[in-house]
This record gives C-alpha cells, structure tokens and sequence, in this order.
C-alpha cells in the first residue's frame, strides 16, 4: 500500500508515516517488505526511510521497531541479496529492540510490541538453557575420552581440547541464560506494576508454563481455591495472576485466577481430609489413601 499509484516521493512519505501511526506496521517484516518495495536498491533511500523510522517509533510506542539503525540496515541487506528474511533474522531484530530498550517503556507502549518480543526472549532463553546442557554433556563426554589412558595419546589430546571448547560454550550458554532471565524479571516486575491489562497477560502467558498441579497437596502454601503452576525457570509453586483494570483510577493490578467452583470444592474438601489429625486406625495409615 506503500507504493501502490504513487509517485517516489509519496511512496517514500507514505512509508514513513506508517512509522508515525505507531499501528501502520504489524512488525520488522512488514517493515523491511516495505521499504524494500520503496526503495529497491536505492540504499540511500532505504537508509532515509529505516533511519526516520527507527527515530520515530520510540516515540509512538512501538519499541519492538526500534532495533537501532544498523540492524535495520543490516536486515534490508540481507533482503536484498536474499529475497526474504528468515525468522532467525528477524528474531535477531527483535532481541537488539529487547537489549536497546528498557522493559518499562516497553510495557508502556503498544501491545502488538509486546506480543512481538515475549516470544522471542522467551524461546532465547530456551535456546540458551538447552544449549547449555548440551555443551556440558559433551565437555563430559570428551574429558572421559581424554582422561581414558587405554586411548591412544593424540586421541585423548584432541579429547581434552575438544572438552575445553565446549565446557567453554557452556559456561557462555549459561552466562546468556542468566542475562535473559534477568531481562524476563525486569519484564514480570514493571508488568506487575505499571503495564496495562493487555501487556500484563503477554508478559504472564509467554513467561509462566502451566504445570498440572493437585491442589489438595499445597492447600497450606497457596490456598484452596488458586490455580496453581510451577515457574518454568524457578521450579517454584505459584498461583496463576490474572491482569484487572480498576475501571475507576484505570489502575492494573494482579489477582489470582480461581478455577471451577466445583472443582474447588471437591478439592478442598478432599484436602481438609487429608490433613485432618489421623488415629491408630485410621485407613490413611495403610498407605492406601
């Protein structure tokens, strides 16, 4: 729509008023698309148009945009000499908008922004982790051989060189992971205070994994009636908060998300049960219940 009918200098005003609306562009492939289409291999051009662009969208709430100029130049490159852009390239992008912003300005903005890099930082952080336990598996693997003195000498040389590398990428695979951890924490923390409703359950939906969880053995901990889920990266119980909007001060705030109230019931009358004070004879003994 950019450049459809228009005269060079309309499509170039064109595509950089999408900018300016701060809804005109779904994310960075429609971005690079664009301007492609524009400016072709005019790179010139192509630097007038990223450059207004990646100005302009910290100021209309569209931070998952602004991955700083040079990545912008660099994916318009690549589409140029490629024909298309990978996910690889433009998960790329999103992580340079992630590291270049702070979490609370993001959260302030527009929610397609959000949707467009929770799951990116959470798959990277997947990435890393597992990455990590590869690695040092490997580095195990490796310093066995090495230290196996039935191998010949150059075998367990090149073991131990090996095992040295990939202990290597561990410890970066670990250094990653804990950095994005970091960034996830920034986001849960400022969702919970200042985000809105919308950009609250992003955040809450990509970072947390639901965990099937019987109630009646953490009624003491977290309560009868509360959904409950295990932090994928602490490994600690929690219940599930759902985002509210006070529709008087327009204040978010975090509340527990209950389950089915028969469900509730059946649950916390099955671990009052459990939890009662047991007798010499009573069955619970047996092992059964």
């Amino acid at each position: 729509k950019a450049n459809g009918g228009f005269g060079r200098n309309q499509q170039i005003n064109a595509a950089r008023r999408l900018f300016s609306t701060g809804t005109g562009y779904d994310d960075l492939r429609q971005v690079q698309t664009t301007v492609n289409r524009v400016a072709g291999s005019n790179k010139e051009m192509a630097s007038d148009i990223l450059g207004f662009g990646n100005a302009e969208t910290g100021k209309v709430g569209r931070l998952d945009l602004k991955t700083g100029y040079g990545r912008q130049m660099k994916l318009y490159q690549k589409m140029q000499d490629n024909g298309r852009l990978t996910n690889e390239d433009i998960e790329e992008g999103y992580m340079d908008a992630i590291k270049g912003n702070e979490a609370l300005q993001m959260l302030r903005g527009k929610p397609i922004a959000v949707k467009n890099v929770m799951p990116v930082i959470t798959k990277a952080l997947a990435t890393a982790q597992r990455e990590a336990v590869a690695n040092d598996g490997e580095a195990k693997r490796l310093m066995a051989i090495a230290n196996d003195t039935s191998q010949a000498i150059e075998v367990r040389q090149d073991a131990a060189q090996k095992a040295t590398a990939a202990a290597r990428k561990a410890q970066d695979n670990g250094l990653e992971a804990g950095r994005l951890t970091s960034i996830i924490d920034q986001f849960q923390q400022s969702a919970s205070m200042y985000a809105s409703a919308a950009n609250t359950q992003t955040v809450y939906q990509n970072t947390e994994q639901p965990t099937v969880v019987n109630i009646r053995q953490n009624i003491k901990q977290e309560g009868s009636n509360v959904t409950l889920i295990r932090d994928s990266r602490t490994g600690q119980l929690r219940s599930v908060n759902q985002a509210v909007t006070d529709p008087i001060t327009g204040q978010t705030r975090l509340e527990p998300q209950y389950r089915d109230e028969n469900e509730v019931n059946i649950h916390f009358q099955r671990g009052l049960e459990e939890q009662a004070p047991r007798t010499p004879n009573d069955p619970r003994n047996s092992g059964i219940l």
